[in-house]
């Protein structure tokens, strides 16, 4: 098994360099979040996987995403070929209720502290992104003055803190949390039924929207509402 990215497998193919060899060899390419593959970066991408096809035609290809709108015609693109086969999760998720607001005659960061304020009475737990580690830290400050307990999670912040952070969040010992992109992946948040965001373009808001609402009982798939609040 093999942990790598493209660039490093592109680095490695066209100098060959010390694993050249084992790519000609393994049986499976799994891409995780293949939705980010598009535009000129998956045009790059592509002929990447193209290579390595060229290289070993019985290699099989998987694409792994959460919130693609069309895996199937997707990965036919990516993968440069027709035989593709979908397998849905049986995961069942939460509702997930999407909102959009503005501020008005109010400040941004006021409106979000009153509606932090109003989820923390309801016992529901938030996340906020923000694209900045200066406003993450920024709000932090200001939420803990207005009594919320909020933790900053971002870049920068050695691994033993951000673990930690993260298990405070996910045993409940935190109202919420203000968070830069990089929480959109890969990491077991646990619980979370509300999720902030500034603007920022639909695929990016939908993968973060993904964090709320997950851990419905499968028996009662709407036993959690997860909240998309857009700002």
């Amino acid at each position: 098994i093999l942990l790598t990215n493209f660039d490093t497998i592109y680095v490695h193919l066209k100098f060959n360099r010390r694993f050249a060899p084992m790519f000609r060899d393994f049986e499976i390419l799994i891409i995780d979040e293949i939705h980010y593959y598009g535009g000129i970066h998956g045009s790059n991408i592509h002929h990447v996987i193209a290579a390595l096809v060229r290289l070993n035609p019985k290699l099989q290809l998987i694409g792994a995403s959460a919130t693609i709108d069309n895996p199937d015609k997707f990965s036919q693109k990516l993968f440069d070929t027709e035989d593709v086969k979908l397998e849905k999760s049986d995961q069942k998720n939460g509702v997930t209720e999407f909102v959009m607001l503005a501020p008005y005659k109010i400040s941004f960061m006021s409106l979000l502290l009153r509606l932090c304020k109003f989820f923390k009475q309801r016992n529901k737990t938030f996340l906020i992104f923000w694209d900045s580690k200066t406003s993450v830290e920024r709000f932090a400050e200001t939420a803990v003055d207005a009594e919320l307990n909020v933790e900053p999670h971002r870049a920068g912040l050695k691994k033993w803190e951000r673990e930690e952070i993260e298990t405070r969040l996910k045993n409940g010992q935190l109202d919420g949390l203000v968070c830069t992109p990089t929480f959109e992946l890969g990491i077991d948040i646990g619980e979370i039924e509300v999720v902030f965001s500034v603007l920022v373009p639909w695929r990016n808001f939908k993968q973060r929207m993904g964090r709320a609402g997950r851990r419905a009982d499968k028996l009662k798939p709407q036993a959690i509402t997860g909240y998309g609040i857009l700002l």
